[in-house]
């Protein structure tokens, strides 16, 4: 059968009888895009030979095109395929009756529209209207395949119902119709199929077609790790123009290719050491991508959860590159400091062919903050070339090759200005779209720090990219490189992945590779490095560097004594972030902290030129990372660690300095007496709990473990005495200009006692309640709660834990670190203090004080355990506050309640009922109707009751006060058991002559079931 609805088929069928040229069966639709539109309508040539002809001059065809205007032929070419490997599948179908579907008819049933007029067609803007899938770099090829297969689902569903329109469809016998439905239901598959085929062979002499998904398709099974982006060059240099650059995209070109030659790091290393070039040492990174959309938060690793790893960076932005979305809306790349964002944007500047492409990065730390993003790449564009363009000027000069706009640290205009970008990604995206409307298309990257992302959240849908940290295979990639540079300074990629949080990230991997050159230090350290020993002498040995240059001919000590004072500096600047609760500081906040606590005399008015305490501070330390912004023509910086691990080991280790220094002025009284004086420790643990970042608490651990026992010891007694102390005065009261963040003073208190119960545990293992007094406990408890914010409890709540235990009878607590277990059950005999030999108890009606008090003082949690428990408080009352004894733990009978109605275990359930029903003769417990109602009807149900229960429940029912419509469920339930156990009984009630059956010997349970019979029968449940 002759394929009606070939390529040649579709361009007839969106051109009309309108003039072009006549296309034979097998003409890619591809290849008619191709010819830029030009009139077809009188070419009457044979298929194959024009077929072939034009696929084989395709390449020339778009060679020198704009990327734009190629991108745009292209994916309408797409949208072409697609439709015509559905009617060629559906052709080979058949239909099933004679019939001629016009033109318009046949790309409405592609989901297209048709013009009414019969003049030429706009091709382009035809397909264009057609909402076919079109393939994307970020979706995997089984989802670019999910998206046409429901689109030809969809088609053949609009097919079938548009031929059931027909008389012809009505006239056909059934089982034809049905044969012909079914076989419909195969065009997917085979339009798929067709689609798969036509596509490779597009993909030939158009090599975006293979750029759009070719990178997926391969990543799983590639092994090599790429370098530079190499590969990601080659694939555009591909499509490339054949017009060079001029001289202005040529000298913006030579200048960024110049940075690959450059040292991977602008930092000064010891003699004998060689910094790898850039070109040779830049690993692509993995990384994972998606759509945003406007309301979601892509700072959240959550939202990144379940997305795969990609490995394919080169690929995936040959593709990007290419696509149209690229001029639509930014690319917004993130990740962690240190993880190679600043090194993308050389790289892509660098690496992009300038045929094609007319890179222009711009570091948004030197620029001014407060102006367009115009402004901002014009000022780039002078800072790099020395010459003054506007930027229409310099996109006109560009000729067919697009501008990619590299809008680097985004994060340091949010950082260092202090003010809010919320609406930056969306005055970028109007750029592209002003841009466009203007023909003068843009891509723009803009990359920034994950922890900030939800500062700018996507106006729209956002491709947004994150880098992730370096696989093992990268890992091994880099230290190749470092190890072929420096044969006498090797690191061994097992000794560094030993440290996987450093040698993931692509900067500090450096900084190991740097510790590890003098003396092979990480290598004859060997596998049983401490954590907190490894940063010790990492950040000491940085210390000691910058200490050298300054020092040269100075004696040991003093070399100590200032490589000391640096690390203190350094300690501070990570409490400057700590106590405020953030990852960054700025420089004013810093200074003053500074100047708090390290005194440095007056302070005299600086100049621009003068360094400030902040700079002197860090600015020698490459892991801590200074972000700039330039705004209202004065230069405002913020500062950071580039991994927060190096903060939380600098707070640990100023806490266990200061702690042995206070104890040494301590056990030394200074002039004859005791001093009280505490020195950095109150002041730095009176702002926020340690215990909010757990390796603060771990990097303790290791720190107070090498210390001696004997100091332990006194350290313990120590921090449990300033719990009382620091009760009776404001925390850090000889240091009064040490104000990281204004907090009342209870505030304070609560910090600063939680902070000194920490300790008290890291240094001692467990803080038994009596070496508190004369604090109490649940005095202590209360004050964090109240005073700490909600993320801060939790957090010491994740810290610290409860051992519960007695002393000469009585109930008493310990502090303790918390393990992995879960919470403990509530002790209720622990909390009532209820001695070995007691039987049963009453409290006081607890749950009068816990509403009185949330009502006075609400809380999220309170009030959504008293939404739960207010129904039981408005019915059951002494159930609640009476507690018995329960295999071998206090019950309250509430709790032996829950247990029948919720445990799946039956063998639980049994012991609940054993012990509930065994109290109904004793007077001393009055549970109420309600109760014993939901009891009995529970049992009466229950498939686990045995007759011991049922008996029970019928010979006890005297004592209580019980629904006769249960007593009626109780009873059939143990007629059932006893007369017919296999449940052929006709009647749910016993006849008089199966009551003596149901009580056999027991005479109780016969005169009980009498009673019951006669009751029931007097309340009309039988009629006698």
């Amino acid at each position: 059968m002759r394929r009606s609805f070939s390529y040649g088929d579709a361009v007839k069928l969106l051109g009309g009888d309108t003039g072009l040229v006549k296309l034979l069966d097998h003409v890619s639709a591809a290849t008619v895009l191709a010819t830029g539109g030009i009139d077809l309508l009188d070419a009457r040539t044979e298929v194959v030979r024009v077929g072939r002809q034009l696929l084989s001059s395709l390449r020339d065809r778009v060679t020198g095109l704009h990327r734009v205007d190629r991108t745009r032929l292209l994916e309408a070419a797409h949208s072409i395929l697609v439709v015509t490997s559905f009617f060629e599948a559906l052709d080979e179908v058949g239909l099933p009756f004679p019939l001629k579907i016009t033109k318009g008819e046949q790309v409405v049933l592609a989901g297209g529209t048709w013009p009414a007029s019969t003049r030429t067609v706009d091709l382009v803007e035809l397909l264009s209207n057609t909402t076919v899938p079109v393939p994307s770099a970020e979706l995997p090829p089984d989802a670019v395949v999910g998206d046409i297969t429901a689109f030809y689902r969809f088609t053949v569903g609009e097919v079938l119902g548009f031929l059931a329109g027909f008389d012809a469809w009505d006239d056909l016998p059934p089982d034809e119709r049905q044969r012909f439905a079914t076989a419909a239901q195969d065009v997917p598959v085979r339009a798929v199929a067709l689609y798969h085929a036509r596509y490779r062979q597009l993909a030939v002499d158009c090599p975006e077609f293979a750029l759009w998904t070719s990178g997926i398709e391969h990543a799983a099974t590639r092994a090599e790790v790429r370098t530079a982006l190499e590969d990601m060059r080659g694939l555009l240099q591909r499509l490339a123009g054949a017009q060079p650059p001029d001289d202005r995209r040529a000298a913006l070109a030579r200048g960024y290719r110049a940075e690959l030659d450059r040292p991977i790091v602008d930092s000064e290393v010891s003699s004998g050491l060689a910094l790898p070039a850039l070109r040779q040492a830049y690993v692509p990174p993995r990384f994972k991508v998606a759509k945003a959309d406007q309301g979601d938060d892509v700072s959240q690793d959550g939202w990144w959860s379940g997305l795969p790893v990609r490995a394919d960076l080169d690929d995936y932005l040959a593709g990007y590159f290419t696509s149209s979305k690229a001029t639509t809306a930014p690319l917004v790349v993130l990740g962690q400091p240190g993880a190679g964002k600043s090194l993308l944007t050389k790289m892509l500047a660098a690496q992009l062919p300038a045929e094609d492409f007319l890179p222009i990065r711009v570091v948004l730390r030197d620029v001014a903050a407060d102006t367009t993003v115009q402004d901002q790449v014009e000022a780039a564009v002078t800072h790099a070339t020395g010459e003054r363009l506007t930027w229409p000027d310099l996109v006109r000069a560009a000729g067919p090759a697009i501008p990619v706009v590299l809008l680097d640290g985004f994060d340091e205009l949010l950082q260092a200005t202090g003010t809010s970008k919320s609406d930056y990604l969306a005055r970028v995206r109007e750029f592209q779209q002003r841009e466009a409307a203007q023909g003068r298309a843009v891509i723009v990257v803009v990359t920034t720090r994950i922890a900030v992302a939800n500062r700018a959240r996507p106006a729209g849908s956002t491709v947004v990219l994150k880098l992730e940290p370096f696989a093992d295979d990268q890992v091994r990639r880099w230290l190749d490189v470092w190890n072929t540079a420096n044969p006498s300074a090797t690191l061994s990629p097992e000794v560094a992945l030993r440290f996987p949080d450093l040698a993931g990230q692509p900067l500090l991997l450096f900084m190991l590779a740097l510790y590890n050159a003098e003396g092979n230090a990480l290598e004859a350290e060997g596998a049983e490095l401490a954590k907190a020993r490894l940063y010790e002498r990492l950040l000491t040995r940085f210390a000691r560097r910058e200490v050298d240059k300054s020092l040269r001919d100075a004696l040991d000590d003093q070399v100590d004594q200032a490589v000391e004072e640096e690390l203190v500096r350094l300690s501070v600047v990570a409490f400057a972030m700590f106590n405020r609760g953030v990852q960054w500081i700025d420089e004013t906040e810093l200074d003053s902290d500074l100047n708090a606590l390290l005194n440095p005399g007056p302070r005299a008015v600086r100049d621009k030129l003068r360094l400030s305490s902040a700079q002197l501070a860090v600015g020698r330390f490459f892991f801590v990372h200074a972000a700039r912004a330039s705004h209202d023509d004065q230069v405002s910086r913020t500062y950071e660690f580039l991994h927060a691990t190096f903060g939380e080991y600098l707070v640990a280790r100023l806490v266990h300095r200061v702690s042995l220094d206070v104890l040494a002025h301590a056990t030394k009284p200074r002039y004859g007496r005791q001093s009280t004086d505490t020195g950095w420790l109150e002041p730095v643990l009176s702002f926020a709990p340690l215990a909010t970042r757990a390796p603060v608490v771990s990097f303790l651990r290791e720190l107070f473990a090498e210390t001696p026992e004997a100091d332990r010891t006194a350290l313990y007694r120590l921090f449990t005495d300033l719990v009382t102390t620091v009760q009776h005065r404001q925390p850090g009261s000889d240091h009064p200009d040490y104000v990281p963040r204004v907090l009342p003073i209870a505030r304070r208190i609560a910090a600063c006692t939680a902070n000194l119960v920490t300790l008290a545990v890291v240094v001692h293992g467990r803080l038994p309640e009596a070496d508190l007094r004369p604090t109490e406990w649940h005095a202590l408890a209360s004050l964090w709660q109240s005073q700490l914010d909600g993320e801060e409890s939790v957090r010491l709540t994740d810290v610290l834990d409860i051992e519960r235990f007695r002393v000469n009878g009585q109930a008493t607590l310990a502090v303790v670190m918390r393990t992995d277990r879960s919470p403990l059950p509530v002790d209720i005999a622990w909390l009532s203090n209820l001695g070995p030999g007691t039987k049963g108890a009453f409290l006081p009606p607890l749950l009068d004080d816990f509403r009185r008090w949330e009502t006075f003082r609400p809380t999220w949690s309170g009030g959504h355990a008293l939404h739960i428990l207010e129904p039981l408080m408005a019915n059951m009352r002494t159930e609640l506050n009476s507690l018995v004894f329960h295999q071998g733990e206090f019950h309250s009978f509430a709790r032996l309640l829950f247990i029948v109605l919720t445990s799946q275990d039956p063998d639980e359930r049994v012991a609940a009922y054993t012990t509930t029903l065994s109290i109904l003769r004793d007077r001393n417990y009055r549970p109420g109707p309600t109760y014993w109602t939901l009891l009995f009807g529970a049992l009466a149900d229950d498939e686990a009751a045995t007759v011991p229960l049922l008996r029970e429940a019928i010979v006890g029912r005297y004592n209580v006060d019980l629904a006769t419509v249960v007593l009626v469920r109780c009873v059939s339930r143990l007629y059932r058991e006893t007369v017919y156990p296999t449940g052929a009984h006709l009647s749910p009630l016993p006849e008089e002559a199966d009551i003596e059956l149901m009580a056999g010997a027991d005479g109780e349970l016969l005169a009980a079931l009498k009673d019951a019979m006669a009751l029931i029968e007097l309340d009309g449940y039988i009629a006698r």
